[in-house]
């Protein structure tokens, strides 16, 4: 049985897009479709540079999308109870780390970041912070 399709998706996809081919703005990965739906269209650079602390380490304003990983721990919990805390952890994981693995195929360069406001990010995303809640920030830079 696939528990994605039956009880709705335990994680969810946002994209930044700020310096690539798309058009500047905040992006919804549809599971479904396999297809990104634009929520925000514009530069979204000033916003994200108040959110997360990445300078100087990270150039965020010069990157060319930032990826948010959300989780929805009520999805979690129908499927592993006591443990969706858990497991929801190791999902995010994984996807953070399938993504970094592409984009070293692709030659691009990332950074994953744990520096970032809580609250800001989840009103940006339009998720509620309680139910669904950032878990995963990660920059995608140029080519190296």
């Amino acid at each position: 049985m696939d528990w994605a399709i039956v009880w709705g998706d335990s994680l969810e996809m946002y994209v930044v897009a700020l310096h690539c081919s798309m058009s500047s703005g905040l992006y919804h990965y549809q599971v479904r479709d396999n297809a990104l739906e634009c929520l925000r269209q514009g530069d979204c650079t000033q916003l994200l540079l108040e959110m997360i602390q990445a300078e100087p380490y990270v150039d965020l304003a010069s990157s060319s999308v930032v990826l948010f990983i959300t989780g929805c721990i009520e999805c979690q919990m129908i499927k592993y109870g006591g443990r969706a805390y858990r497991f929801m952890q190791n999902e995010v994981g994984s996807v953070t780390q399938m993504a970094t693995l592409i984009a070293e195929a692709l030659e691009l360069g990332s950074c994953i970041l744990g520096g970032y406001n809580d609250d800001g990010l989840n009103d940006f995303l339009q998720v509620d912070g309680v139910f669904e809640s950032v878990q995963s920030v990660m920059v995608v830079g140029k080519e190296r």
